[in-house]
């Protein structure tokens, strides 16, 4: 017979056709069967002491392509030939391949059962799409493993009585196992039934559980019902640890609504911590020889009786700074005591922690719990006091677990009283730290001395004191939080010549406000804040890092059956309104820059994208451009609302000239455009010309050696300093050329000249014939563009008072 659409069809031809109505009931609407029964013995029915004779019965079947609305069935095969009475024979097969019931699925079961009644043999291997839990499969080291595989033998011997009787069984193998999905067509010229799929070949894995060998004992009472199981002593290992048990029991219920008695009394061998710890966190860099220990004593007799414990065996853990760096320094947590208990009788549980090490500190709780009733466990709304103390003499030990590169120090204590309900507890006392310091020395972030004190009432916590110093200013935050089901905060952070960064190339103090609220799904942040001095050298970059779109795999997650990242957590929404003045003395530095920046922006974040408002203006300096030193005559830089992409007016002329010539910056950040301006216009070989040499195109020779020397240089340097501007910064100079020029004679000659600017109208500078014995020192001063005066002594002594007059 078959299933068609709901339909039961093969009935003989004379049977009432039945039907089924589809999704009534969770029975299959298509597929296909094949059911043989044949039952033999002297009669078929029980004596009149309802006792049966023995019979036998062979049986073969088959299911295949069967689906339904909660299930579905690729294919399902079985043959047994079994006898009722204790000397029969037994021996049945089942194979079973793809079943599903609702999202349980199990991809092939393989069984097979052999012996007699009285002494028979089980065994059974099995497969299925599933993975075991992440803790597991960490500490286990299982890999990307898709599924597990299942093999177990048993051997079992029935002892039957006149009503009761007793089956005892040794289990002589359990195992399970990581192992991969691989599909297999069926062999050429096998016959494979209709909707079966390919055969499901297993890849072998890691053992994540293993089971030695025990024993088993089922008795059935004078009533006919089962009465105990007793497991025997045993021992297994699930991934890597060793857990072993003394005879263990349970019963079922003696009548309708009691409740079934057990008993447990099982301990965990000493295991490395240190091991367990770099399976789940390989990044953290955990070492060290700590091992620890647990038991547990566990009976429920319509009441709970429970005595755990897990405590130090012995050893210390460390942990690496830097796992990646071989010359790390491993920081050892010097722990002396590791102790947590519960015990419980009835409705009454308690429970404790003790933690204690020479450099990580002190840390110890006490706690007791009501359950709702002697044969509940303790619920969400149980009833809950305690008490909780912690002091850390080091926090700096705590550093391996914040950001690469980030470190704490100070000392921390805790006090605080636990009251209320599980789930909701009630939390009074006080959390303090002295001497807190919070540095990354990459980053350039020292904040230092400081003094915390938060005061905790109930579900509200307050901030009594936040005091920590930051270069030669302070930062102080007020505010305070309330915690629970919908927890907040608020806070205020106040500076006053605070030093945010201190880096040799970055340099921020800062004072102003800053406001903090923080909710379940939002936060704001809103203040005003004044740049005092600041520094930011762009001349030379970070460390190289990967762009953003970059992946990095390896063997763990690098197949195509790597499973699904989960989806992201959402994003608490950001509100922004800060108001930024850049003060008086900001200055940047850097790819030929050296000037002060002044301004004023506002930062937003309208839909939660970054958006900055207000203009940045350069006061003074310089840039360098084809080998000159520029004085930078304008700078705007024009915010509306893109961070990366600001509107560029930026003029940088050559100073001391009779001509205004120049480089102008116009465009955006990300599309510059740069051209060079004179005042009068002239051409660009004529501006070049002045920027460069100094003088009108004209004047030049054609060995001007200067000019090749300062374009080859300014090529060479790219965005860095040229070779010769770093020789003239440690000697102090701020020019340097070699060029010729004819004497009273008409005779050319190579003269070196050499100066330093003193200021924008000052230059001292020195001049010298390569064949001439004496030099002249030159002093100039300019008065005003066109009035410039000069002192001349050496060789030639003279003072000039020149005025400058051009005209088209």
């Amino acid at each position: 017979f078959f299933f068609a659409d709901g339909r039961i069809a093969g009935a003989p031809p004379d049977a009432p056709s039945r039907s089924v109505q589809a999704g009534a009931l969770p029975w299959p609407t298509r597929g296909a069967a094949r059911l043989d029964v044949l039952v033999t013995g002297p009669r078929l029915m029980p004596d009149a002491h309802g006792k049966l004779p023995p019979l036998r019965i062979a049986t073969h079947g088959e299911l295949a392509g069967w689906s339904g609305p909660r299930m579905k069935l690729a294919h399902l095969k079985w043959d047994a030939d079994l006898g009722t009475a204790p000397g029969d024979t037994l021996a049945a097969t089942v194979s079973l391949v793809d079943g599903q019931w609702d999202a349980a699925r199990i991809a092939r079961v393989d069984a097979q059962l052999s012996g007699t009644l009285t002494d028979h043999r089980l065994q059974v291997s099995a497969e299925a799409p599933v993975a075991p839990p992440a803790w597991l499969a960490h500490l286990a080291q299982v890999g990307n493993a898709n599924a597990t595989r299942l093999d177990a033998l048993l051997q079992g011997r029935w002892r039957p009585g006149d009503r009761d009787g007793t089956w005892q069984a040794h289990v002589a193998q359990l195992d399970l196992r990581a192992a991969n999905e691989v599909a297999r067509p069926a062999a050429a010229g096998a016959s494979a039934p209709a909707g079966a799929a390919s055969a499901i070949v297993p890849v072998p894995g890691a053992a994540w559980i293993h089971l030695q060998p025990l024993d088993l004992r089922l008795e059935r009472d004078a009533a006919g019902r089962w009465s105990t199981l007793d497991v025997g002593a045993g021992s297994a290992t699930i991934a890597g640890l060793e857990l072993d048990w003394r005879p263990s029991s349970w019963s079922p219920p003696a009548r309708p609504g009691a409740s079934a008695h057990w008993k447990l009394d099982a301990a965990l061998a000493p295991f490395s911590v240190a091991q367990a710890l770099a399976r789940a966190q390989p990044d953290l860099g955990w070492h060290g020889d700590l091992r620890m220990a647990a038991r547990v004593h566990a009976a429920f007799d319509g009441q709970w009786h429970v005595d755990a414990r897990v405590a130090r065996a012995g050893g210390d853990l460390s942990v690496v700074d830097l796992p990646q760096d071989p010359g790390t320094t491993t920081r050892a947590l010097g722990l002396t005591q590791v102790l947590a208990q519960v015990h419980a009788e009835g409705q009454h549980w308690q429970a404790s922690a003790d933690v204690a090490g020479t450099r990580l500190g002190e840390l110890s709780g006490r706690w007791t719990l009501e359950a709702p009733s002697p044969a509940a466990l303790p619920a969400a709304g149980s009833p809950v006091r305690g008490q909780v103390h912690a002091h850390v003499a080091d926090l700096n030990v705590w550093g391996a677990w914040l950001p690469p590169g980030w470190r704490l120090g100070g000392e921390a204590r805790a006090e605080v009283a636990v009251a209320g309900r599980w789930g909701d507890p009630q939390l009074t006392g006080e959390l303090s730290a002295q001497k807190l310091q919070i540095r990354n020395a990459l980053e350039g972030v020292y904040a230092h001395d400081g003094d915390v004190l938060l005061r905790l009432e109930g579900d509200h916590a307050h901030i009594e004191r936040f005091h920590v110093l930051g270069g030669e200013g302070e930062l102080t935050v007020t505010g305070g939080a309330t915690l629970g089901a919908q927890p907040r905060a608020r806070l205020q952070a106040v500076a006053t010549r605070f030093q945010a960064l201190g880096r040799i190339d970055r340099k921020i103090v800062a004072s102003g406000t800053l406001g903090l609220a923080l909710g379940a799904d939002a936060a704001r942040i809103d203040g005003r804040l004044t740049v005092d001095e600041g520094l930011i050298d762009i001349s030379k970059g970070n460390a190289p890092t990967l762009d953003s779109d970059v992946q990095v795999l390896d063997g763990s997650n690098g197949g195509e059956d790597a499973p699904a990242p989960p989806p992201p957590a959402p994003r608490r929404a950001t509100q922004l309104a800060l108001s930024l003045d850049l003060g008086q003395h900001l200055q940047l530095r850097g790819r030929g820059i050296d000037t002060t920046l002044q301004g004023k922006l506002d930062i937003t974040s309208p839909e939660g994208r970054l958006a900055v408002h207000g203009s940045v203006h350069t006061v003074g300096g310089q840039y360098v451009a084809y080998g000159q030193k520029l004085q930078i005559a304008r700078g705007e830089i024009f915010f509306n609302g893109l961070v990366d992409d600001p509107r560029l007016d930026i003029l940088a002329t050559r100073p001391n000239l009779d001509v205004t010539v120049g480089v102008a910056i116009t465009g955006t950040a990300l599309s510059p455009h740069v051209k060079l301006v004179s005042e009068p216009e002239m051409s660009d070989a004529d501006k070049l010309s002045w920027l460069m040499l100094g003088r009108a195109p004209d004047t030049v020779g054609g060995a001007d050696t200067a000019l090749l020397q300062q374009a080859a240089f300014a090529l060479l340097a790219g965005e860095g300093e040229a070779p010769s501007d770093q020789l003239l910064n440690r000697l102090g100079l701020t020019s340097f050329g070699v060029g010729q020029k004819t004497d009273a004679n008409d005779v050319k000659q190579t003269v070196v000249t050499l100066g330093r600017q003193i200021s924008r109208r000052v230059y001292v500078g020195y001049e010298r014939g390569i064949t001439e014995t004496t030099g002249n020192w030159q002093l100039i001063y300019r008065i005003a563009q066109r009035l410039t005066v000069r002192l001349q002594s050496g060789e030639d002594n003279s003072a000039d008072v020149i005025y400058t007059w051009r005209w088209n």
